[in-house]
């Protein structure tokens, strides 16, 4: 039986797990400024990070949540049908994403050739076929969730990450010809290594029910996951494709400028991440559950709770990390490559980014209720009217008033801001709405 209770006991087990993968990750930035600084070769390497992580996360997210709804949906007819289902989508993500990948290597090196950007061309497709473990890795996640297992997933990142450290510091020793090469080649390790991680968990779960022939039902189960997959990803890439457009306008406005937005967007993610993320996690199976079996009550109580635990959490943690951003960007990263003036700009970006925090949260989580619903359509509307609200703004701040790099990161807090408050009046004003304004107390759901 779903209840708040239960959703605060998964929020905390994925938060634990979430909370040592995002340590992780403030070591490997760390490692990152201390050998490599903000200099314009590690800022092309993020660039091309971010282009190839644009389809891994706009893909693999959407299969993540899309994977959750339809799955508690057939799990609640049938155990053995959900189970294949899982298998069918492993089978059907495979034979799907390795000729896209093939395909968009091919398009990178002949875009490399035509502008002569070899080297940017280069790393993007060594980090290319990350998608694919990425996206198992994701869909592996949403499987052991389903399922009430949190910390497991949350925490394999850190062995991402971890490969990540150690192959920074390796070429800070051996200082060799093409760093960035080398460090792309160790982030396409280590996302096989995180994909094992849930692989064999995963595997091992799915043995307790006998499953049908290898290609039972594929087909049936890939156009059910089509098209609420399309929508799905394009709700995801919008976001992913404002990160990206913010790596490129921060190129233009400085030579260092995706590097400096890189370093501030890190710390900024961290409460999204370790808060927003455990309770959307947390969140979804159970909203699904609720809205399947036409307890409405109870997944209005589920929404509204979550966001006032979210607002309680985060607004004051927005204010502290815009008051101290300098002193803390100076203690974290002012060390070896990284100078002063880089830590001057990057806690400007820092207090940019803190503005957006709460109302990218907020959407998060509202999202979720749309995913529960299976409308799917509507945060992908919301979520492309964000992104050209956000790469307008980019094109006004960098390239015509010449501002900075921190511009770039304001215009991302205010575009949030913005699929926040459509979010909500997709979500709540209409009518026919299972969710309301009114917030129904727990005792009320039960």
């Amino acid at each position: 039986m779903d209840s708040w209770n239960s959703i605060r006991s998964g929020s905390k087990r994925f938060f634990s797990g979430n909370a040592l993968a995002r340590a992780s990750g403030i070591v490997r930035d760390i490692s990152m400024a201390y050998v490599f600084g903000t200099e314009s070769f590690v800022a092309l390497f993020f660039v091309a990070y971010r282009l190839s992580y644009f389809f891994r996360r706009s893909i693999s997210g959407a299969l993540h949540a899309v994977f959750i709804s339809i799955f508690e949906e057939k799990r609640n007819e049938n155990e053995t049908a959900a189970q294949n289902f899982f298998q069918n989508t492993k089978r059907s993500t495979m034979y799907f994403l390795s000729p896209l990948i093939i395909f968009i290597c091919i398009a990178m090196a002949l875009f490399g050739y035509a502008f002569e950007k070899e080297e940017l061309a280069i790393l993007t497709i060594i980090m290319m076929p990350c998608l694919l473990f990425t996206s198992l890795h994701h869909l592996n996640e949403a499987f052991l969730q389903c399922h009430k297992i949190f910390f497991l997933p949350s925490a394999a990142p850190m062995l991402f990450n971890g490969i990540w450290v150690i192959t920074t510091l390796w070429i800070g020793c051996k200082n060799p010809k093409y760093p960035m090469r080398i460090l792309s080649l160790g982030l396409l390790i280590a996302s096989i290594v995180q994909w094992m991680c849930t692989h064999f968990y995963a595997c091992k779960h799915t043995l307790k029910i006998k499953t049908q022939p290898l290609f039972g039902n594929l087909l049936s189960d890939a156009r059910t996951l089509i098209k609420p997959l399309i929508f799905g990803t394009l709700s995801i890439s919008s976001a992913q494709l404002n990160l990206t457009f913010d790596a490129i306008f921060a190129r233009i406005a400085s030579c260092d400028g995706s590097a400096v937005l890189w370093y501030a967007l890190k710390i900024s993610q961290l409460p999204y991440s370790l808060v927003s993320i455990s309770l959307c996690a947390a969140i979804l199976p159970p909203l699904s559950r609720a809205v399947k079996a036409l307890q409405l009550k109870n997944a209005n109580a589920f929404l509204h709770t979550t966001l006032q635990k979210l607002i309680l959490i985060l607004l004051p943690t927005s204010l502290i990390l815009i008051v101290l951003s300098y002193p803390l960007i100076k203690t974290l990263y002012a060390h070896g490559h990284f100078t002063i003036g880089s830590a001057k700009i990057t806690s400007q970006a820092l207090s940019c980014y803190a503005i957006g925090i709460l109302p990218a949260s907020i959407a998060l989580i509202l999202s979720q209720a749309f995913f529960a619903q299976k409308r799917f359509a509507f945060p992908m509307i919301a979520s492309l009217l964000s992104s050209a609200t956000n790469i307008s703004l980019n094109f006004a701040f960098v390239c015509i008033f010449k501002l900075n790099a921190t511009s770039v990161a304001l215009a991302t807090s205010l575009s949030s801001t913005m699929l926040a408050i459509t979010l909500a009046l997709f979500l709540f004003v209409p009518k026919k709405s299972p969710f309301s304004l009114r917030t129904p107390t727990l005792q009320e759901a039960t």
